[in-house]
């Protein structure tokens, strides 16, 4: 669960004003595909026109984000919206990639958003954000091995004040 949480911090960075972002809405049956549309907030914009795929149940936007802060994508699926959150700054902001319906164990892994509805026909919504590389030194990392080896030094600098043998 620690984990899950950290990762919503330092596993991707926001969008930077001007950086253009996949937004890929997945849905149950291939028919789905021709009613999405999109409801953009101020500050985001489509810079290219949808890209439906029925064979792969998909559809892909191409979206630019312009105005630093929170705000929410609506997708319409014809008969109701559904909400996901996009990020744009700098700093530690709480980041959200994805917003699914059913799958417990990836729910589980990115906590960062409500689950989708169970009765609607969308199974997903995706933003594909940028990775937030770590430089230590001449090594460049994602947070996950910085984590584990700093708990490690940790463990052992603890080891003979809590009595612990390994």
């Amino acid at each position: 669960l620690l984990v899950a949480q950290l990762d919503l911090r330092f596993g991707s960075r926001p969008f930077l004003p001007g950086e253009s972002a996949l937004l890929i809405v997945r849905v149950d049956e291939p028919a789905t595909v021709d009613r999405i549309s999109l409801q953009l907030p101020e500050g985001v914009v489509e810079t290219a026109p949808l890209v439906r795929s029925p064979a792969e149940r998909e559809v892909v936007a191409r979206l630019e984000t312009r105005l630093v802060g929170r705000s929410t994508i609506l997708v319409n699926d014809g008969t109701a919206s559904i909400s996901k959150e996009i990020v744009t700054g700098v700093g530690l902001e709480r980041i959200s990639t994805q917003r699914l319906r059913g799958e417990w164990l990836e729910r589980w892994l990115d906590p960062g958003e409500d689950e989708l509805p169970q009765a609607g026909p969308v199974s997903s919504i995706l933003i594909l954000y940028h990775g937030r590389p770590l430089a230590l030194g001449p090594v460049t990392t994602t947070w996950l091995p910085a984590y584990f080896a700093l708990t490690l030094v940790a463990a052992i600098i603890l080891k003979p004040f809590v009595g612990a043998e390994f």
